[in-house]
Order: C-alpha cells, then structure tokens, then sequence
C-alpha cells in the first residue's frame, strides 16, 4: 500500500498540510487496514497490539516521503514503529 502526495497544481500550498496530518490517516486508517487485511505480527488492530508490534514494522520515504516519516512517524508514531 502506498499513499501519495501528488496534488493539483492549484493546491500546492496545501502540500504541507498533507505531510502534517499524514501521521492521523497512518494511525486510523491505514494501519488498521494493513493489519486486518494481511497476515502481520499484530495480533489485533488495537493500540496496544500495534506497540506490542512495533519491532516488526518500519516506515521509510525518499524526498517529500523523508519529510513524512520525520513528522509521520518519528515525531507522531515511535509507539508503532520502532
């Protein structure tokens, strides 16, 4: 699964906002759906299960994707990925 952040021309100033808030659709929605749809070291998709898990998951990016794991994760999800 991979998320982009390609945006119409006329909504470039908004590419930051998308990098911010990345961090909340990762968490509620995209995790949970990884984790329900495929066979994962999870055992659930609650909280809990995804710090219990956080050994086996990881999160890179090049470019704008570096910019993203530095607020997405590093700064917003060290609890899930470690």
């Amino acid at each position: 699964m991979t998320p982009t952040f390609y945006v119409d021309k006329d909504k470039l100033n908004h590419l930051d906002d998308l990098t911010y808030s990345f961090k909340n659709e990762l968490r509620n929605d995209l995790m949970p759906y990884v984790e329900s749809h495929f066979a994962t070291y999870s055992k659930g998709t609650s909280a809990q299960d995804f710090t219990k898990s956080r050994d086996h998951r990881a999160f890179a990016g090049l470019s704008r994707g570096a910019v993203t794991t530095l607020h997405s994760v590093f700064l917003g999800s060290l609890d899930y990925f470690s």
